[in-house]
């Protein structure tokens, strides 16, 4: 990605997340190639899947124009312990 921002290109099949995809900056988007992408947490991830703007609990700048897109999101449920993020609710 630039400064500016840009495309993150997925191709299909499943990406196992094991933490979060942090989109931090402006003008992001992440796209997939349709129902056959799909973003999967890990077991026992115990964290959110994808996280737009900064992941501290007291967001230290704003973050705008990001598009997530033709792709699924599987936060794995059954998998997890919980569904705080390093304790945090």
């Amino acid at each position: 990605l630039q400064d500016d921002g840009g495309e993150i290109a997925l191709t299909a099949g499943t990406y196992r997340c094991t933490s979060p995809v942090i989109l931090r900056h402006d003008n992001i988007t992440l796209r997939g190639a349709g129902p056959g992408t799909r973003l999967r947490l890990a077991a026992k991830g115990n964290c959110p899947v994808v996280i737009i703007g900064d992941e501290a609990n007291q967001p230290r700048h704003r973050v705008s124009r990001v598009c997530v897109a033709d792709l699924a999101i599987d936060g794995n449920r059954a998998q997890q312990g919980g569904e705080c993020w390093n304790g945090q609710c």
